[in-house]
């Protein structure tokens, strides 16, 4: 509305000149004068029609996508609540939750993300030692806050270790963080069986002020098991369930 306001003017006056030629052409007056008319006239026709389109179909068409935009998204955050709260395990009643904001040193196709930074921190009652989930999948651990923003080491940061279980076979071992896109489940006794394509949970190790990682949340699949008569334990290589780059949103378990 603003934009065919602002061309009302411009409207007015191409109108004016265009009754101008009109009249001259009529009194049969030089084609001069009617030339140097046109000449006037066209860039203003030129300029109308960009500006009409620019300023009132073009204002609006942006405004259309921005508000199609924001509703996508907005739809597609709540999808995600309605899918956690969906999850019985772990209870919503214990979940924040945040918007992922930033990847360091992810680079897509070059580098890996084995870290990554969330909008909720200390001023939310966020503490180190907090599990990030996705459902019922454990994304990672909260190692530091600030008062709006906390850093999460996700499952395959190196250095990162917790007791974890398979499903099938009830095996125990120590799940390890490798710094690439698997992790490894290690220390399994040779007299526990491991299968390809067993889902690994958590063991459950959450201490005295509640901080830790609960039973039975997802970590991954074994995708290759590695055994040797030789060695006093076997492992296996697990495949994460979630591919974190794609997520924009995940929960922290408050306790």
């Amino acid at each position: 509305m603003r934009g065919r306001r602002k061309f009302f003017p411009v409207f007015v006056g191409f109108f004016l000149l265009s009754l101008l030629i009109f009249i001259f052409s009529q009194k049969g007056l030089a084609n001069g004068v009617t030339g140097v008319l046109q000449t006037i006239t066209l860039p203003i026709q030129r300029y109308s029609f960009s500006f009409f389109h620019s300023s009132s179909g073009g204002d609006e068409n942006i405004d259309l996508r921005m508000q199609a935009a924001k509703v996508a998204a907005l739809e597609k955050d709540n999808q995600a609540l309605r899918d956690q709260f969906a999850v019985i395990n772990p209870s919503s009643k214990t979940l924040i939750p945040a918007f992922i904001v930033g990847m360091p040193a992810f680079l897509p196709g070059i580098s890996i993300v084995d870290e990554i930074i969330i909008d909720k921190g200390s001023d939310d009652k966020i503490k180190p030692g907090s599990s990030i989930v996705f459902k019922d999948n454990l994304i990672g651990k909260i190692v530091k806050t600030s008062p709006h923003l906390s850093v999460v080491d996700l499952l395959n940061h190196k250095g990162f270790s917790f007791t974890a279980k398979t499903t099938a076979t009830h095996a125990l071992g120590i799940m390890q963080g490798t710094g690439t896109e698997t992790i490894v489940l290690n220390n399994v006794l040779l007299s526990d069986t491991l299968q390809k394509g067993d889902i690994v949970v958590t063991k459950g190790d959450i201490n005295s002020d509640g901080l830790g990682f609960p039973p039975d949340l997802i970590i991954g699949k074994i995708i290759s098991i590695n055994k040797k008569a030789s060695a006093l334990f076997q492992s296996a290589e697990v495949e994460r369930l979630v591919d974190v780059t794609r997520l924009e949103m995940v929960f922290v378990m408050m306790r």
